[in-house]
């Protein structure tokens, strides 16, 4: 009888020990699990952090330089069009020069954001590339009016007048831009073509898009 008594305690004290091992292990599981989630969701905003331009809100020139290869192989590869544009702020160093710096910061705020309201699309990418320079490009399977839209931005851009310290700025853009399809591997011969489409906008007088196939 002490026997059973005895076994009886024995398997009462396993099992209370069993549930209480089950409980902490669950316990340290759903830690985890929280700990995880916790430290996923702080790698993507410093992933964030790490692609956008502080002052823009677009993406940087780091990120730029990542995804563009991928994006254009992707075009040759899919045998579709590349619509690209890399666009100046026109006597930019005037700006900072005759207003200061701060009123510089507050031009390229402000051209971010009419830049976005007209490239607002998942597939539009919009880019800081340097100091006052830009590049917005998208895929698409067809030919579209990509130069109409750019027009409207740029027209919207002059009419944006931008008050600093009761002085009213005004900004243009030149913009260098094309649409095609990818005949080969080199991308660098692409963004270099764009970069002499956005020379020849400056040339003739700035405040324009020049549209022009490369060749």
């Amino acid at each position: 009888m002490k026997n059973e008594d005895e076994i009886k305690v024995f398997i009462k004290k396993y099992n209370q020990i069993t549930e209480d091992l089950e409980r902490y292990v669950e316990n340290t599981e759903r830690i985890i699990e929280e700990k995880t989630k916790e430290i996923k969701k702080k790698n993507s905003k410093l992933r964030e952090l790490s692609i956008k331009d502080e002052l823009t809100g677009l993406y940087n020139r780091r990120f730029f330089n990542e995804v563009f290869p991928e994006d254009y192989n992707f075009a040759l590869r899919e045998n579709m069009y590349l619509n690209f544009a890399i666009m100046d702020l026109d006597d930019f160093k005037k700006i900072n020069d005759t207003y200061g710096h701060q009123a510089g910061d507050e031009c390229l705020k402000v051209f971010s954001k009419v830049l976005r309201k007209h490239f607002h699309r998942k597939s539009d990418k919009l880019f800081r590339y340097g100091g006052e320079e830009f590049v917005v490009y998208y895929i698409s399977k067809e030919k579209t009016n990509f130069l109409i839209l750019l027009e409207k931005f740029r027209m919207d851009l002059e009419k944006t007048h931008i008050l600093y310290e009761k002085n009213k700025i005004s900004l243009t853009v030149s913009v260098g831009a094309f649409s095609e399809i990818p005949k080969d591997a080199k991308y660098q011969n692409m963004i270099a073509r764009a970069d002499e489409n956005l020379y020849m906008a400056k040339r003739l007088g700035k405040n324009r898009v020049y549209f022009k196939k490369c060749t």
